[in-house]
């Protein structure tokens, strides 16, 4: 036995929870279809345009820079890069500088400081923005790649000469003497001068001075 569902059904909600009947189905909603200024429909997509953020007048943020104040004829050093704008909203030139560059300031905008009028290196005049230079110290040592790296002085090593592990700590032997301890650790059986007791007694005690004895003997 099947049981048919019924025929009327109170909504409570969108979607399938929306049905008032189950043999109907659900309309399609309507497309929002915003008006113009005019009041003719906006057929195309690309016609839609954002709201215009409405902000007050740049000049107004004249006072809102953490730059330290400039001077006129003060020597400047360009920290970033900056490429003027030929169609620039403060009704004067800027100027295209370029990172590490020298110039001279002369003046702020009239307006605000966020843009100041400087002098390049090679008689430029032009506007770029405040944040982008700064005043040159005595010693530039502000940013990375104008802070040279301090040589690192390193101690003097003393180098002692050269003395024998058996040499006497007394006074300087004589020939005679130098010649008496040549003598001491001569091998007369193989022929062979060494230059200490040491090596003296490794040799004495070697296979190849004992098989040089052998030989001699027989």
């Amino acid at each position: 036995m099947s049981v048919m569902p019924p025929k009327l059904y109170h909504g409570c909600g969108r979607g399938v929870f929306g049905l008032k009947q189950w043999d109907k189905p659900l309309r399609r909603p309507r497309v929002l279809i915003p008006d113009t200024q005019q009041g003719e429909n906006i057929k195309s997509p690309d016609a839609l345009k954002s709201p215009e953020i409405k902000c007050g007048d740049w000049a107004n943020y004249a006072d809102k820079t953490d730059e330290v104040n400039l001077i006129p004829n003060q020597n400047l050093v360009v920290k970033y890069s900056y490429k003027a704008n030929a169609d620039s909203p403060l009704g004067e030139p800027e100027l295209t500088v370029t990172q590490k560059d020298t110039a001279v300031f002369i003046s702020y905008h009239q307006y605000n400081n966020l843009w100041s009028k400087i002098r390049s290196s090679d008689g430029r005049v032009g506007y770029v923005p405040t944040s982008y230079v700064m005043a040159v110290e005595e010693e530039v040592t502000a940013l990375p790649w104008l802070k040279k790296p301090e040589p690192v002085k390193q101690e003097e090593v003393q180098f002692k000469p050269y003395k024998s592990a058996y040499a006497k700590n007394g006074p300087a032997e004589t020939d005679a003497e130098k010649e008496d301890n040549l003598k001491k650790y001569y091998c007369d059986v193989c022929q062979k001068q060494l230059n200490g007791p040491q090596p003296f007694i490794a040799h004495m005690n070697s296979k190849a001075h004992k098989e040089e004895v052998e030989a001699q003997q027989d």
